[in-house]
């Protein structure tokens, strides 16, 4: 009854710790905790991050005689609450997903107003007239966009800690100067229409006061009233314009009272409409710190921009955007409320594309960040545990001797017995601390950390391992505080790194884990030493660059090794030799001191600017050796030069002033140089220089990197000499995934959410090829299309070991539908498909294909001698581009040009009109492709996912939306080509085979591809004569069939008997398919004439054009149709078509005529469907398909029809 939920009762037993670590391990996905006077409710996910969960405090209810609180307790802690109703759904589970929900529309709420409050705080910085800042200067605007984060960044967390009781708004001594004293204040004063001046700075002079106080704590009579949280956010060294306390020779801002109300108020309270103030103050304490990470990482994005003519916000193709205003108009209404309007001089931010909102669309969901997490660092963790273990028996007889020790020295009597107790005592805390370091030495990296969201995974998934590891002995610097709370605080200082490009970005993920960790009485852990900015793929190597002479400049390679080039020495020798012990150490004490005191994480600060200094020279001379990369030109006997001043200050005082190191440090700075070895030289240096190279790095990379051709010309130089993956494309997703392979410790795990393209599709063989052979693929988890909300884009999860394959080596993969909507990952391993990766790596081209079927049959033919290239049989070739309808009195050179759509088998014109045809266009090809006998392919497959083909004799022109395949092979038949392209054997096995192909809408194929289309060989050694026999009879049997008098069976019976024999008649066989490509051509011709026939007797009897109707697609497709689904779409038209279509002579005669087209149609139609189902069939005998593969493509066809009559 009495019992702490929370404290450490003994080895592994924090009981709330042991409940989220069941949850985990067990995946249920709600637990109840009690002593039976408090009940807990745990939900799996939402509470593993420690100190999470819903509370019921029993004793209280019944002592208040408190109804409705034991309503409330009923409700939650009864067995019915956790079973479903009829809708499947329980009802904890709809008060979760109600709350849920209710987070997430605050917090799109909050992204509006956050975006609000940085344009008030930048404009009120600018206008201030004491600050004398100019907005037009770009370094200024820059700066002040840069403080007024960071001042958002401040009352964030000071919203957050308020509400989460983390700091005492309760106490009289603190919450006079509280954030939340301030903004009720503000709320009231906005709400009764109280005016705050422009010019006053009485707010701002109030929160520096707070941000003071934050800083540096304040005591009372030994009572710690307000505890220091500080770890820099707070500093006012660190951010001096907007210091708490003026910094010398710098200037303080200053901002308008107007202003920061407006700002406040926007984060405090919940506002119906953006500039009305709201009634009801936002409840930080609901929302998580992966939300919020989301909220304030779109802020990123956005760039300020100086008005220079009034704007006003409206949405253009969905999108919201600042407009010039037009004069003496008023401003449209923007989703229902008023505009936002910029005037001359002030500030409003925009994306790079002009963009007034930040999508925030590649924000990681936090089940796909938790899932890459724990699958990344199990396999580091359960080794840890074994350590752990392993090692807990020698701890044990160590802190027993000591222990002993210690009763001989209270049982002496000595007067320095306490001071021998004492001492003794912390060799007992040490031995317990070696426990710890199978976990604290695990070293996580995400290189393009964001707001951190992956960090935060990583805390939480650490610090429960530790907190329910049962061979972990309790430290008495704990105390009363938590387990994983205080586990988490050492993972964040001993664990983890990250890396971005935004120095903002690395404030922002600074932030997300303070609010993560932060706890009652303990300052904010120092986090500077593994939170960098920089530029992740642009840096230099100590042994393999640093120890040769630069490149030339522009260069787009590295030096070549050491075997052919001589040796610059000096820089290894002299970090190793004279400062590698300065760097390690600072980087040693900062991590074994005690966390959560704030003199001790200011003293942390000092040492890690005192270590800085030095390395800031190896920096230098580093930047040095890459410069010439980006066209700052370094001589090896400069660069000689620089590596010699590292060895002594005096040289290198005076290098710094010479102009060619300037412009290397400008360069550097720019580019924002990353040297990892000296950023991190913990991972990978030990006191006496270089670790193993199989122990350099990091145990684990994870993270959601940038995707897209973001390298400007001079990046894609260096990572074409660098990146041996970067082939043509320079996705950069690519160049992180052999970044983060490179960083890794020989054996250590590679996590991360990525597009899918790159597994099959040819311009990233080199970067298959470079995975395959550094990586061993464990998992890939192919996700729906919306994970990221606004961004459609196929992505993976792809988890891999760095490791050679080994034979027998099998990848788990998990496919979900295109459309599913989920909201966990699989968890069992019965939920995967077990994929050899022995195929990818035999595979010339190294397709990753993630299913088992019909995804290797392309790559199986191409390596079999029965088959032959397409391209070996045709030529092909685009159409022309641009397509520019010629108008009248045109001078240039015109051909006939094709205006309409290709159907398989089916050229369906809407004209023929002269197009612009000579050799100036962008893309002009011989006229040899648009005359005589052709085929045009239609290059976007069908959402069918089938191919569309059509055989061509008349002279006409097509645009680039086609390809024209011409005959070079005497022997092969063109309409036998068009047989096998139209046949759903090709189009499922290229859809299978290609990711794009099958995740996208719009998928498409190229010259190059159907170039390397597998056609079956024919070898042509039937006498003629004999070969006409057997073409005969196979034409005979399929005019049977089509009249019933055969089944399909028995025409197929002749063809396996034609590809059977030895040697086999496979030329009868090419002769028939050809023979009905013939016959489906000339079918569909007889339908669309007939169609046509129709359709003009029909926009006769209307008197005017079907074009001009409504619904016109219903009434061309009449056929697909009923007669009275005719009659609905003509009555649609009635203003147009008057009452002519209610009149009993024109349905009559509606009638009659449809009757008669149907009577035609119909026979038809089944001859087609008929001819189209034999020709597959004929395919899947003559491509060798056992039956169970010709069950695969035939279930798929049907799996499609089912889901679109099911989709509507």
């Amino acid at each position: 009854w009495a019992s702490s939920l929370d404290r450490q009762r003994g080895s592994g037993e924090n009981p709330s710790a042991q409940v989220c670590h069941y949850l985990y391990r067990s995946q249920v996905r709600w637990g109840i905790l009690t002593n039976g006077r408090h009940w807990r409710l745990f939900e799996r996910d939402r509470s593993s991050p420690g100190g999470i969960y819903f509370e019921v405090d029993l004793q209280s209810i019944l002592d208040q005689e408190d109804v409705e609180g034991f309503k409330t307790f009923y409700l939650f802690f009864r067995r019915e609450a956790f079973l479903p109703d009829k809708t499947g759904v329980s009802f904890v589970e709809k008060v979760f997903q109600g709350s849920v929900e209710h987070a997430t529309e605050v917090g799109n709420r909050l992204k509006d107003a956050v975006y609000d409050a940085l344009r008030y705080l930048m404009n009120g910085f600018l206008a201030h007239p004491a600050n004398r800042l100019h907005a037009e200067e770009g370094e200024t605007l820059q700066q002040v966009h840069e403080n007024s984060l960071i001042v958002l960044y401040r009352l964030l967390f000071l919203l957050y800690a308020e509400d989460r009781d983390l700091l005492p708004c309760d106490d009289p001594c603190y919450r006079t100067y509280s954030l939340r004293e301030l903004h009720r204040e503000v709320n009231a004063s906005l709400r009764n229409s109280k005016r705050y001046l422009p010019g006053t700075t009485v707010l701002w002079a109030r929160l520096c006061n707070l941000f003071q106080l934050i800083d540096r704590g304040f005591q009372e009579g030994g009572r710690v009233v307000v505890p220091a949280y500080n770890g820099g956010l707070f500093s006012p060294s660190h951010y001096p314009h907007i210091a708490h306390t003026p910094q010398e020779g710098i200037p303080r801002w200053e901002i308008g009272d107007s202003y920061l109300a407006e700002a406040i108020d926007r984060l405090a309270y919940e506002r119906e409409r953006w500039n009305e103030p709201g009634t009801l103050d936002v409840d930080y304490a609901t929302l998580d710190v992966q939300h919020l990470g989301s909220i304030y990482e779109g802020l990123l994005e956005l760039q300020p921009r100086i008005a220079q003519k009034p704007m006003v916000e409206t949405i253009e193709q969905g999108r919201l955007v600042f407009k010039e205003r037009a004069n003496g108009t008023r401003p449209a209404r923007v989703r229902g409320q008023q505009a936002r309007e910029v005037q001359p001089g002030e500030v409003y931010l925009v994306t790079n594309r002009g963009e007034r909102k930040a999508t925030g669309s590649y924000y990681t969901p936090r089940y796909i960040v938790n899932y890459i997490v724990e699958n990344t660092l199990a396999p580091l963790v359960n080794k840890a545990a074994e350590q752990v273990a392993q090692l807990r028996p020698e701890v044990e007889e160590e802190i027993q001797q000591l222990q002993g020790k210690q009763r001989k020295w209270q049982r002496s009597g000595m007067p320095d017995a306490d001071k021998e107790v004492a001492k003794l005592q912390e060799q007992i805390e040490q031995q317990k601390r070696r426990l710890l370091e199978p976990y604290l030495s695990i070293k996580v990296l995400d290189p393009a950390m964001g707001s951190g969201h992956f960090l935060v995974g990583a805390a939480d998934f650490l610090s429960l391992a530790m907190a329910t590891d049962p061979n972990l002995l309790a430290l008495d610097q704990m105390g009363d505080e938590e387990p994983q709370a205080f586990y988490k605080r050492l993972v964040v200082e001993h664990c983890l790194y990250g890396v971005d490009l935004n120095p903002l970005a690395v404030e922002l993920a600074k932030l997300s884990l303070w609010l993560h960790t932060v706890s009652k009485q303990k300052a904010l852990s120092f986090l500077d030493h593994h939170l960098r900015c920089g530029n992740s793929l642009i840096g230099a190597r100590i042994e393999e660059d640093l120890s040769h002479p630069p490149p030339a400049p522009g260069s787009k390679r590295r030096s070549k090794s050491a075997t052919n080039t001589q040796l610059v020495l000096g820089f290894e020798e002299t970090l190793t030799g004279t400062h590698l012990h300065t760097l390690l150490d600072a980087f040693r004490r900062i991590m074994e001191s005690p966390t959560g005191d704030a003199e001790t994480e200011r003293l942390k600060d000092r040492w890690y600017r005192e270590m800085d200094a030095v390395r800031n020279r190896f920096r230098a001379v580093a930047n040095c050796w890459l410069a010439p990369f980006f066209g700052v030109p370094v001589t090896a006997q400069q660069y000689e030069r620089a590596v010699d001043a590292l060895s002594d200050v005096e040289k290198y005082n005076a290098l710094t002033q010479e102009q060619w190191f300037q412009k290397v440090q400008e360069v550097a700075r720019r580019k924002r140089f990353f040297h990892w070895e000296l950023e991190f030289p913990e991972a990978f240096f030990h006191p006496h220089g270089f670790k193993p190279q199989e122990e350099r790095g990091f145990d684990a990379v994870i993270g959601n990197p940038p995707y897209g051709a973001l390298l400007d010309g001079l990046e894609r130089n260096f990572a074409r000499g660098v990146y041996v993956s970067s082939g043509s494309t320079f996705d950069v997703f690519g160049i992180f995934m052999e970044k983060g392979t490179t960083l890794l410790t020989r054996h250590g795990f590679l996590g991360m959410i990525i597009p899918s393209g790159w597994l099959t599709a040819r311009e990233h063989v080199l970067l298959r090829a470079y995975v395959l052979t550094n990586q061993r693929p464990r998992i890939i988890v192919h996700l729906p299309y919306d994970v990221f909300p606004d961004a459609y884009i196929d992505c993976i999860v792809w988890l891999a070991q760095r490791s050679g394959l080994q034979s027998g080596d099998v990848c788990l993969v998990k496919r979900f539908a295109m459309q599913e909507t989920i909201w966990q990952m699989p968890r069992s391993t019965n939920d995967y498909e077990r994929v050899s990766i022995s195929s990818w790596v035999s595979d010339p081209d190294r397709l990753i294909i993630t299913n088992s079927g019909a995804g290797f049959w392309l790559r199986r033919w191409k390596q079999s001698d029965a088959f032959i290239q397409a391209g070996d049989i045709i030529k092909v070739s685009r159409g022309i581009t641009p397509y520019i309808e010629a108008c009248e009195g045109e001078t240039r050179q015109t051909f006939v040009g094709f205006f309409g759509s290709i159907k398989r088998y089916s050229i369906e014109p809407d004209k023929f009109a002269p197009v612009v045809y000579d050799a100036s266009l962008a893309e002009y090809k011989p006229s040899d492709y648009f005359q005589g006998k052709r085929l045009i392919i239609r290059r976007i497959i069908s959402r069918q996912r089938r191919f569309h083909v059509a055989m061509a004799f008349e002279p006409f022109v097509v645009n680039k939306s086609y390809l024209v395949a011409l005959p070079i092979h005497k022997d092969y038949a063109l309409e036998y080509v068009l047989a096998i392209l139209n046949s759903r054997l090709l189009s499922y096995a290229f859809v299978s085979m290609s990711e794009i192909a099958k995740r996208d809408d719009f998928p498409q194929v190229d010259i190059a591809t159907v170039h390397e289309f597998p056609i079956r060989r024919i070898g042509f050694v039937t006498p003629a004569e004999e070969r006409a026999k057997r073409v005969q009879q196979g034409q005979s049997l399929y005019e049977r069939y089509l009249k019933g008098e055969v089944a399909l069976e028995d025409v197929l019976a002749f063809v396996e008997q034609q590809v059977g024999c030895t040697p086999d008649h496979a030329d009868a066989v090419h002769d028939l398919l050809a023979y009905l490509a013939e016959q489906m051509t000339t079918m569909h011709r007889e339908k669309a004439e007939e169609m046509s026939g129709f359709l003009r007797w029909l926009e006769t009897e209307l008197g005017t054009s079907i074009d001009a109707l409504q619904k016109k697609t219903a009434i061309r497709n009449y056929h697909e149709n009923s007669l009275q689904d005719l009659l609905q779409a003509l009555r649609a038209n009635s203003n147009a078509l008057g009452e002519k279509v209610h009149e009993r002579e024109f349905q009559q005669a509606l009638r009659k005529e449809f009757e008669k087209s149907m009577g035609k149609l119909n026979p038809l139609q089944n001859r087609i469907a008929m001819t189209d189902r034999l020709i597959d069939h004929i395919v899947y005998r003559l491509y060798g398909l056992s039956e169970e593969e010709i069950a695969i493509v035939e279930a798929s066809e049907h799996s499609r029809q089912r889901g679109e009559v099911e989709g509507g």
